[in-house]
């Protein structure tokens, strides 16, 4: 169609062209020749405007593209079917850069929606320190709000991470330790360099790793108690099962003792007197019994430690915090006063409830609060304090606090290794008990502690 135009006005402009120079040469109407000249312009100006359609159409597709406008549309009317085919090849172009910008942004929702969702905090920023990504985990680590746009808006608590971030020799993995609400985090920093068309982009995830490191701590704990419990159960039995039968052999001689003792004729040697040999079996049969005695207290011993792997799977349930302490105040109710000791129980959300195992984390609870009625021991003005709440990232903590002695440094290190205890009749397998507990519920318990103000054991929910 557009051919055919084209010949069409240009053999339209070469026969007025023709006609016009006759007109001149042979004949002598002027007047014609310049009503002739006026049309030759008309359509030169026609033809010119005719050739310069498709260009209008091309620069304007050129344009869209340029400026990521892929909304236009080339529908010609009926003035424009010389380039409706044009317009057409241009509109199916458009309609694929559209599936294809559209394609592209459904991937970068998407990619988006896993980072904002995994629980690995992810850094990304260019060559001057803009920020370019930044993950809610990654927000959380750093104290950073959501909007940064520098690293440098860390605040001082972070000036090691921030140092790290910073410097040009680099390692790729990196261990800090970053101050929570609660508690210390310890972070593994990864670092790694992408080159982008020239452009320098530092990748960064963090990871908090405390964890699993309680959770490595506390599988080598447990190992290790199945092997010494193991061990010493094997050496142990057969020790309680022939002192027994020595205990029992001597209660059987010591009752058939003859009357009295005579000096042997056919070994030629020297028989005790009756009540010495009765005094030498007496101590005997002593030191059996003891020893009979400290081996079942062994074997009880051993047998609690056992509880400390043997911990049931949690049977989770969503059970409201108010109820369950309700029943912790009526069970303590007698000993609080007793005590003469102030307690209360903060619930908010006052409806606020949790998923865990109601047996279980009673047992936590009570292990916990029976603690803390030892720590009070002595004080004055005795106060306890339970609270349930959700931190700012909608993570419930359940918290036990206490005024009292408080702990050591040195005993808080050690606080949920099993065996340790810093009590004179203690078994050290209350702490570890709830920790693996709080483990099992996909949550953590930690402390904090000073000496002469008191302690808080904090149980944090998954």
């Amino acid at each position: 169609m557009f051919r055919y135009g084209f010949f069409v006005r240009f053999l339209g402009v070469l026969c007025s062209m023709v006609l016009m120079c006759a007109l001149v040469i042979y004949t002598q109407y002027y007047a014609s020749v310049w009503v002739l000249a006026g049309i030759l312009v008309w359509q030169i100006r026609d033809f010119m405007r005719y050739a310069e359609q498709g260009q209008e159409v091309f620069r304007r597709f050129l344009s869209a593209i340029y400026y990521d406008d892929y909304t236009q549309s080339y529908a010609g009317g009926q003035s424009d079917r010389t380039t409706a085919p044009l317009q057409q090849a241009f509109n199916k172009v458009l309609q694929k850069f559209q599936e294809i910008r559209a394609d592209r942004e459904a991937q970068f929702a998407y990619l988006q929606a896993i980072v904002q969702h995994i629980p690995l905090g992810l850094l990304v920023f260019d060559e001057a320190g803009h920020i370019q990504l930044l993950n809610p985990q990654a927000c959380k680590f750093l104290n950073l709000p959501p909007s940064a746009q520098s690293i440098a808006e860390m605040s001082d608590d972070l000036a090691n991470i921030r140092t790290y971030l910073e410097q040009t020799s680099w390692a790729e993995r990196e261990l800090v330790r970053i101050p929570d609400e609660y508690k210390i985090l310890q972070i593994a920093l990864r670092r790694n360099a992408l080159r982008i068309r020239g452009k320098l982009y530092h990748i960064v995830s963090l990871q908090d790793i405390q964890s699993e490191l309680e959770d490595k701590e506390m599988e080598a704990w447990q190992n290790l108690i199945r092997v010494l419990t193991h061990e010493i159960m094997n050496s142990v039995t057969p020790i309680i099962s022939l002192s027994g039968t020595i205990e029992d052999d001597l209660k059987f001689y010591r009752n058939n003792l003859p009357a009295h003792t005579e000096q042997g004729q056919a070994s030629k040697r020297i028989v005790l007197p009756y009540q010495e040999f009765t005094e030498t079996l007496d101590e005997v049969q002593t030191a059996v019994h003891a020893i009979q005695r400290r081996s079942d207290s062994l074997k009880r011993f051993v047998q609690d430690f056992r509880h400390i792997t043997k911990i049931p799977t949690p049977q989770l349930v969503l059970m409201p915090v108010e109820a369950l302490f309700a029943d912790l105040q009526m069970l303590y109710r007698e000993e609080f006063r007793k005590a003469q000791l102030q307690a209360s129980f903060e619930v908010c959300p006052v409806h606020l409830q949790i998923l865990a195992d109601r047996v279980l984390l009673e047992q936590v609870l009570i292990n916990l609060i029976k603690n803390a009625l030892q720590a009070l021991e002595g004080r004055i003005d005795k106060t306890l304090t339970l609270r349930c709440f959700q931190d700012r990232m909608g993570k419930t903590l359940l918290t036990i606090a206490d005024n009292g002695a408080g702990i050591d440094g040195q005993a808080r290190k050690n606080l949920f290794v099993p065996f340790f205890t810093t009590k004179k009749n203690g078994s050290g397998i209350g702490l570890s008990f709830s920790r693996q507990v709080m483990r099992l519920h996909g949550g953590s318990i930690e402390v904090q502690s000073k000496l002469g103000e008191g302690t808080m054991f904090l149980l944090r929910f998954a």
